[in-house]
């Protein structure tokens, strides 16, 4: 593959971004770690348990959103099957006392 000046710059661009999304995320680690240190010795571990908790809620959100999107599709089409039985009287009502 030749290797040509766009090539150049695309990769120096790339590298331009990884370098400021790490240095980003150290900023955050430092900012959040000053935070913690700020607070009295008895209340630093209760701040940490409670970040903990909301990293921990953050990182099931993005898994729901990850499989919600690998699954967008079909549930797309299950809801367009759906709205068409709807639309032409294949459905009916539920019926409560039967479940």
């Amino acid at each position: 593959m030749e290797c040509n000046l766009w090539h150049f710059k695309i990769g120096k661009l790339a590298l331009a971004c990884i370098r400021r999304r790490y240095q980003m995320q150290n900023n955050l680690s430092e900012t959040i770690s000053k935070m913690v240190q700020s607070l009295p010795e008895a209340l630093q571990m209760s701040a940490f348990e409670e970040f903990r908790r909301i990293i921990e809620e953050k990182r099931h959100e993005a898994e729901w959103d990850r499989q919600f999107e690998r699954k967008k599709e079909a549930l797309e089409s299950v809801a367009r099957k759906v709205k068409k039985q709807i639309k032409t009287g294949q459905v009916k009502e539920m019926d409560y006392d039967r479940l």
